[in-house]
């Protein structure tokens, strides 16, 4: 008996050996290859690899991560569907999903009533960001969400024109600018944070039958929408000339894509605006109304940057 077990543990003793020998090969074979979840980190034996863009494909690649003082609690990286405690089953942090229609919730308690939701709601096309807090009691989700380090996505590096549908990091996977969408009816917003919460809505709307247009500045954290955008020169537009005499449903731009001057529409209960920027609050709105029944008519400025509105108008 005794000679058996001796002869089992020697293999096994050398299988050990072999393994770890072969670890430092499987870190360096990480780098460069494709990964899905923008700003996830992963460790392969002593090297941190982040999910970053590399080109226009996700990849991964050494990462250094800032120090922290202090230490954190071990818990899973990611969140599996379903509910769990925070601190004990979850870590606080920030999380992404490429889920789409993907229902999730904080809570505060576990009593099942609508008073213990801090925020909820459901992911867009291409998934979302959630930032999950200390004080949280409990998540629940019916998707996956992979555990992401927002000091990857801290440096400001994007360089593409386009925002494809879904939430996105101002700076480092989307770059300031004005943007336009052709989608009809999109839901869109400039978020302040990632804690799905009403609070971290900077503006919201939703594009008219031809689209709309929308600026994204520095200070903004992300923007969420349900559709794609290009980035567009609204200089170069507004230094061409046209001679349209008519103004289509949607958001134009004063100049290039209509002229000044004054129009009519017979549609009845049409919603328009006058705008000094593209923003998509208050501030951006020069003057707005509804047509009475039978249309009605407005005077478009040199002066004004665009024209918003949910029907048709011809030039007087």
């Amino acid at each position: 008996m005794n000679r058996s077990k001796t002869w089992i543990l020697a293999p096994l003793t050398i299988a050990l050996v072999v393994a770890t020998t072969f670890t430092p090969v499987h870190a360096a074979s990480l780098e460069g290859k494709a990964c899905k979840i923008s700003g996830q980190t992963k460790k392969s034996g002593a090297t941190t690899f982040a999910c970053l863009k590399k080109g226009s494909k996700l990849v991964w690649q050494k990462y250094t991560a800032p120090k922290k003082s202090g230490s954190t609690a071990s818990s899973p990286v990611d969140i599996k569907s379903g509910q769990f405690l925070i601190g004990t089953e979850i870590k606080p942090g920030f999380y992404r999903t490429n889920t789409s229609n993907c229902y999730y919730s904080r809570l505060s308690g576990f009593s099942s009533s609508i008073s213990d939701i801090i925020s909820n709601g459901s992911t867009g096309a291409n998934g979302g960001v959630i930032e999950i807090l200390a004080t949280d009691k409990g998540f629940t989700s019916r998707c996956t969400w992979y555990r992401i380090d927002p000091n990857v996505l801290a440096t400001p590096s994007a360089t593409k024109s386009t925002i494809a549908s879904g939430m996105w990091f101002v700076g480092a996977e989307v770059k300031p600018g004005i943007y336009r969408t052709a989608a009809k009816g999109c839901y869109y917003s400039l978020l302040s944070g990632f804690q799905g919460s009403i609070d971290d809505i900077i503006v919201n709307g939703s594009s008219g039958d031809n689209g709309a247009i929308l600026e994204i500045v520095a200070g903004d954290k992300a923007i969420s929408s349900r559709c794609d955008w290009t980035l567009i020169t609204v200089d170069a537009i507004r230094s061409a000339t046209t001679t349209s005499t008519k103004i289509e449903s949607g958001q134009w731009i004063v100049g290039g894509e209509i002229t000044p001057g004054t129009y009519r529409t017979t549609a009845s209960d049409c919603y328009y605006s006058r705008l000094s920027g593209f923003r998509g609050d208050i501030d951006d709105i020069i003057a707005n109304g509804s047509t009475p029944k039978n249309g009605g008519i407005v005077e478009i400025s040199a002066s004004d940057l665009s024209f918003s509105s949910r029907c048709a108008w011809s030039k007087l």
